[in-house]
């Protein structure tokens, strides 16, 4: 059902249309609304409702009668508007950035332009003071200068002939800037009553048009964006997290410094040849030109509004990124169809692709053609503001709409500078790109890594077309060595949970794992990587290697290349998945070691990966790889462990059985407005198998939404809440993502087959902090465990169950099987009861499983209707479900019950059977407490230890006592003792952390701490030697200590043999 109306106001909130993984990212809050006077200010207010304007005229006085008003400066000049000394003012056509009229004003040294309007500042709005903060009073306008002024533009605000706060804009630029001014930015102090702004011109005489004028606008407080003409707008932006895109200026300072350029080798030259060469290569769209397809492109550009060759600036459609932000809601959508913009992402593709075109003929005709339409664009890119020098008032995630324009220019280079237009386009883009970020180290870790996925897939490939402009070989050099050098250090792993590379190869984007940034950065970084490859230039082979054993990684956790609900985050549709351009681009760029031209491992993969319909290029590779005797690698097999994403990937066959919870450093989940609105449960120990579908999917394995009941993840135990109580709480700032006090939530493996995870589960006290429970699972084989203890909360009204599996029924035939009753078809079916002997079931995926006697199971198939992730529609869809049942209000529950993956009705009464006695039974539980959950696997030998609580008593096997939360697990392989110790918790700080519940990630003291490691000790029984220095091993009479030295996560794995 869609989300219920709720009074928090969405203004200023932003969805960021770029490659389907990316949203505007939150930032630290800004400062409290400065000096807030008394008695408060007065909170704006929306006009009366206004009919549907068909006209800009019509338009432009809806937006007068609003309050505070809007001037679109259309018709004619608003009689809010005087000059203190006559200086003309006139509404004029042809140059317009809203509509198609501007004011013009000729002002005489120091004129005043006087606005008498209603500022209507009210204080901050919303914000949890973590991470964007409040929405902030912002003025905003549009500027246009035909010449430059050496001055400055003085802006007053206050009371009448008072000034109450002011500022300056700086006036030498040409063309079209755009300023957004939070009012906390001026100087002097807001007061009440504010109803005039004053434009005071500087000391010589000009002109310049006046457009889209927004006295008062309240907006997201991290938005508005510092340039060379508001270089005092939001101070915090250089701490805030989006620093990576909207620091420019400062990166533009960086950029200044002296770089040294000493002469360079015939190596280094013959080297930097080659990478110009693969560069254009590699970003070049090769095209077949031909006259008509020339004169498409020319009616592709004439419909973007570009205006015609030797129009004299100001005028043709505007250009927008995401300075629609500020538009007022009351006028927003008639204003986009009365004066509809081009939006930038469609302006730099049309340029890359004319420049494209122009690459790919060598007819002189078509070639002068298409350069005369990229000229026309390129110009008037600029004259709208896209330029070196302008943030256009906000310029977050401009890799996303802009990085076509930065291969452009370099596909243009020659005839750029035939022009005289080089400098200036290069000028350009070394202030887009913030090429001043290849001057950083890793000294500030904040600095560095912040948003490092955002800068790898959309900004490094501009950065090294920067680099590769240069103005000589020396530079140039040097310039691509610093883009070598950034690289080096964005794949180096970061600390805390700040973005980037982690030690166990989790990829951390908004401050946790996350699949869709890692997959964009990789397929934006990799083309960078191989066009680097092979030369002196290359990245190092360190860094190679963890680049693509990240890329491993993945491929391993997807199946086959969607990624499982749980590392979805905000995007649990099903459908996201990894890409394969990576794996293709890396297995061109060769091996880390230099020895192969073609990565036999990512070719390995990438030939697994290759859909049922590979493009051209895919095929060519597909031809070297089996020229070169590379075959497709099997499916993977084996037992993954991923404690920086709360993460087990357990595998076999082609099937996926995936393990994931949080901690308090890891958010459970992340939510956006019409983003995961029901996601709450998602991490709450979520175990999915992937394994139906051709190939393997979300889909193909039985999740489909909308129609999916949010309540029930298989593996979580969760309260059952109507799906109005269980949509997110969702802040003013627009975003939640909740962390828990809780330290544990992550697993270990042995022997990289087999593992183990726990979570201790508290839930979050902004929904039910008497919620908690504790969570084992153990993966041995095709037989996964599941116990479950100290369930507890205070929820009278709602039942609490642990679900074993959801199912979508695309054919409802097919049944559920019950060892009680048989297969089950029939639809609608129920039934609950407290089991007193051992059940099976086998899921419509053919997964088994086994539930002891003792506990109250729920088993139904049902037509059921639920919301979409978004809470925008829902669904109605067929559903075979099994549940435990722990009742409402559960004091100290727990459960027990086995899953086997590739099941049929023979093998789970096989496997019930052989339950039932000791010598034979499958699994043993040793231990089922709140200390320590322990299993023993007979086919493997393994003995799990998944130990909540220090405890000098552990039952049942080998290890008899651990002093530290952990996992353990042993096997005895032949005459030693296989031990795997791993300490989940991550340790990025001690004690206990004092921030609110709602703390946002970006704003926990600790987020860049370095895991501080730990030294676990464990007690056996037996006498045992250890031949590993960094272990201490000390025999008593009958027993043996152990300690081992655990650090990010990772398994500490030894033999032992008997002393």
């Amino acid at each position: 059902m869609p989300r219920p109306s709720t009074e928090i106001s969405r203004r200023g909130l932003l969805t960021v249309a770029a490659a389907g993984a990316v949203t505007a990212t939150v930032v630290q809050a800004s400062p409290a609304f400065a000096e807030t006077p008394s008695p408060p200010l007065p909170v704006a207010t929306p006009a009366p409702a206004a009919t549907t304007p068909a006209t800009m005229a019509a338009l432009e006085a809806n937006a007068l009668a609003l309050k505070p008003p809007v001037f679109l400066l259309e018709t004619a000049v608003p009689s809010q508007f005087s000059t203190s000394d006559g200086s003309p003012m006139a509404i004029v056509s042809g140059v317009h950035h809203a509509g198609s009229a501007s004011l013009r004003w000729d002002y005489r040294p120091r004129s005043v332009l006087q606005v008498t309007a209603p500022l209507l500042l009210a204080p901050p709005a919303g914000g949890n003071g973590a991470d964007i903060g409040a929405e902030v009073n912002t003025l905003a306008f549009w500027v246009y200068q035909a010449k430059a002024s050496p001055g400055k533009l003085r802006i007053e605000a206050g009371r009448g002939s008072t000034t109450d706060l002011w500022c300056e804009m700086n006036l030498n630029f040409t063309g079209w800037r755009t300023a957004w001014i939070r009012y906390q930015d001026m100087n002097g102090k807001p007061r009440a009553g504010m109803d005039t702004l004053r434009f005071v011109a500087p000391s010589v005489a000009g002109a310049w048009h006046l457009d889209y004028l927004i006295v008062n606008q309240p907006l997201r407080s991290n938005f508005p964006t510092p340039d060379r003409q508001v270089p005092f707008v939001d101070p915090e932006v250089h701490t805030g997290a989006n620093q990576h895109w909207l620091d420019l200026l400062w990166l533009s300072k960086q950029d200044a410094k002296h770089l040294p350029t000493p002469a360079p080798t015939a190596a280094e030259l013959s080297d930097l040849a080659t990478v110009a060469s693969s560069y254009t290569a590699a970003v070049v769209q090769k095209v077949t030109v031909s006259a008509a397809s020339v004169a498409a492109m020319a009616a592709a550009v004439d419909a973007l509004g570009v205006p015609a060759a030797g129009s004299s600036g100001g005028g043709g459609s505007a250009i927008l990124g995401h300075q629609d932000a500020i538009w007022p809601d009351a006028i927003a959508s008639d204003y986009a169809r009365l004066s509809p913009e081009t939006p930038l992402p469609a302006y730099t593709n049309q340029m890359l692709a004319t420049a494209s075109a122009y690459a790919s003929t060598t007819d002189p005709t078509l070639q002068g053609t298409l350069g005369e339409l990229y000229v026309r664009m390129l110009q008037h890119l600029w004259d709208q503001g896209w330029t070196d020098g302008s943030c256009q008032g906000t310029i977050h995630h401009l890799g996303y709409q802009a990085s076509p324009f930065y291969s452009s220019v370099w596909l243009m280079r020659e005839l750029l500078a035939s022009r005289g237009l080089l400098d200036e386009a290069k000028a350009a883009l070394a202030w887009l790109v913030g090429m001043g970020r290849t001057r950083l180290d890793t000294s500030d870790v904040n600095l560095f890594y912040n948003g490092v996925f955002d800068i790898l897939n959309t900004t490094v490939a501009g950065m090294l077309a920067s680099a590769l402009l240069s103005d000589s070989d020396a530079e140039k050099v040097a310039r691509v060595k610093l883009v070598q050098q950034w690289l080096n250090n964005a794949i180096a792993c970061s600390p805390g949970t700040q973005g980037g590379f982690k030690p166990d190869l989790a990829t951390f984007h908004h401050m946790g794992h996350y699949p869709a940034y890692a997959r964009d950065g990789f397929a934006g970084g990799s083309p960078a990587l191989a066009v680097l490859a092979g030369t002196g230039f290359a990245i190092s082979q360190a860094a190679h290697e963890r680049w693509n054993q990240a890329l491993l990684a993945m491929r391993f956790y997807a199946n086959q290349s969607n990624w499982p609900l749980s590392l979805a985050n905000r995007h649990p549709t099903g459908t996201d998945s990894l890409k394969i351009a990576p794996y293709q681009t890396m297995t061109s760029a060769g091996s880390p070691d230099g020895k192969f031209a073609l990565d036999p491992v990512m070719g390995a993969a990438f030939l697994r990966l290759l859909p049922a319909k590979p493009n051209s290029a895919q095929k060519s590779l597909a031809t070297a790889l089996a020229a070169a005797g590379v075959t497709a690698e099997p499916d993977p097999t084996g037992c993954q462990v991923m404690n920086h994403a709360a993460l087990v990937s357990h595998r076999r066959e082609n099937w996926l059985v995936s393990v994931r919870g949080h901690n308090r450093y890891l958010w459970s989940t992340e939510v956006y407005p019409g983003n995961n609105e029901y996601g709450r449960y998602i991490t709450y120990g979520q175990v999915q198998v992937m394994s139906g579908g051709t190939p393997v999917s979300n889909a193909g394995s039985g999740f489909v939404q909308p129609g999916w009941d949010w309540n029930r993840f298989p593996g979580t135990t969760a309260i059952q809440l109507p799906f109005e109580k269980l949509i997110t709480n969702i802040s003013p700032t627009g975003e939640e993502m909740l962390l828990t006090d809780q330290r544990l939530g992550g697993g270990g493996t042995i022997g990289g087959r087999n593992g183990a995870f726990l979570m201790s589960l508290h839930e979050n006290a902004e929904y039910d902090g008497s919620f908690y429970a504790r969570k084992s699972v153990f993966m041995f084989d095709d037989r996964v465990v599941f116990l479950g203890s100290g369930i507890v909360n205070n929820d009278r009204t709602h039942r609490t169950q642990t679900t074993l599996f959801q199912c979508s029924l695309a054919d409802t035939s097919v049944p559920t099987q019950d060892s009680r009753v048989g297969a089950i078809a029939q639809l609608p079916y129920s039934s609950a009861e407290k089991v007193h002997a051992p059940v099976w079931l086998v899921d419509p995926q053919n997964v088994g499983y086994f539930v002891p006697g003792g506990q109250q199971l729920q088993v139904t198939r049902a037509v059921q209707t639920a919301p979409d992730q978004g809470a925008s529609t829902t669904g109605t869809l067929p559903y075979a479900i099994a549940v435990l049942d722990h009742g409402s209000r559960p004091r100290n529950a727990g459960y027990e019950y086995a899953m086997v993956v590739g099941s049929t009705a023979d093998s789970m009464t096989a496997f019930t059977t052989a339950m039932g006695r000791k010598s034979t039974a499958p699994y043993t539980v040793l231990q089922h407490d709140d200390t320590a959950h322990v299993v023993h696997d007979l086919a493997t030998g393994i003995t799990a230890h998944a130990v909540f609580e220090a405890s000098k008593r552990i039952n049942g096997g080998i290890v008899t006592a651990v002093d530290t939360p952990s996992v353990v697990l042993v096997q005895p392989v032949g005459a030693e003792l296989a031990v795997s110790v791993t300490d989940p918790d991550l340790r990025f700080y001690n004690g206990k952390d004092k921030s609110s519940p709602l703390q946002s990630p970006f704003g926990v003291p600790w987020k860049a701490s370095p895991s501080q490691g730990s030294r676990i000790t464990l007690e056996l029984a037996g006498r045992w030697k250890s031949g590993v220095r960094a272990v201490t091993a000390s025999c008593g009479r009958s027993t043996t200590r152990i300690t081992v030295n655990c650090a990010n996560g990772l398994p500490t794995e030894l033999r032992l043999t008997k002393a």
